[in-house]
């Protein structure tokens, strides 16, 4: 299936591998999302410099897409971050070291 996202880009659902776990999806999902949005052009030729950069910006981005932090600070989580770590990746369907990247990059109340 295609799915029009402006009149720039389209989404192929090939693009998200469906042998994934669905929070794998989930997070994967969310990087094209990032890479739609915020970047143009064709990677492979650029500069290895540019493309680490845009991978880490959409790394970045999946991390507040799939846990937005407006909703960490709303949550009724642990103070202590192991255990609110713990409960993440259940509540927003995500893997367990990504839950930690996320509630580790920043703070929440």
């Amino acid at each position: 299936m295609i799915y029009l996202i402006s009149d720039r880009f389209f989404f192929y659902d090939d693009q998200v591998n469906e042998n994934l776990s669905k929070a794998e999806q989930w997070q994967e999902f969310a990087q094209e999302v990032c890479h739609l949005l915020r970047h143009s052009g064709n990677q492979t030729v650029l500069p290895f410099p540019f493309v680490q950069l845009q991978e880490w910006q959409a790394k970045t981005f999946t991390l507040h897409f799939c846990m937005p932090t407006v909703m960490l600070e709303k949550l009724d989580l642990p103070f202590d971050k192991r255990l609110a770590i713990n409960k993440a990746p259940e509540l927003f369907n995500v893997e367990y070291f990504f839950a930690v990247d996320a509630l580790l990059c920043r703070r929440f109340k």
